[in-house]
């Protein structure tokens, strides 16, 4: 009975080693096709690094206040306000799919498009290493002194 009793023990042990093999190499091979991958075609509005302005913020205000122009009908009616633009940063930095987001008349919102249109490539947002698609939104404001 002794040895019966052992050879048992044995077998039921390496059954269960085999059972618990077989599931760790089922959830390891599941675990490897659920990791989530950055999307080529996926527009992020968050992403581990956003997309930046060569130089930063301060060469972004730059750019902006040398290339914009008040429009002179709106100067002259005393329109001011913030035009929200968005667009696309690409994988290459690129940018496309502009878009007037919050608008304050049709003149400001010709030349906030004109101006934000007229940027150079981006450095390119990154979401586990790679380069992603992101939306931005910039404010665009005119006020009069």
């Amino acid at each position: 009975m002794n040895k019966y009793t052992n050879l048992k023990s044995i077998i039921s042990i390496l059954v269960l080693a085999i059972i618990c093999y077989s599931n760790l190499s089922l959830t390891t091979h599941t675990l490897k096709n659920n990791i989530v991958k950055p999307q080529e075609d996926k527009i992020y509005t968050k992403v581990d690094k956003m997309p930046e302005y060569k130089g930063g913020d301060k060469e972004l205000t730059k750019f902006i206040i040398n290339n914009i122009t008040y429009p002179e009908g709106s100067k002259s009616k005393s329109i001011q306000g913030k035009v929200f633009i968005s667009f696309i940063v690409n994988t290459d930095g690129t940018l496309s799919d502009y878009n007037v987001e919050k608008s304050v008349n049709k003149e400001l919102d010709d030349e906030a498009l004109r101006v934000i249109k007229l940027m150079p490539v981006w450095i390119a947002g990154n979401e586990k290493g790679k380069p992603v698609k992101v939306k931005m939104q910039l404010p665009i404001e005119f006020r009069l002194n």
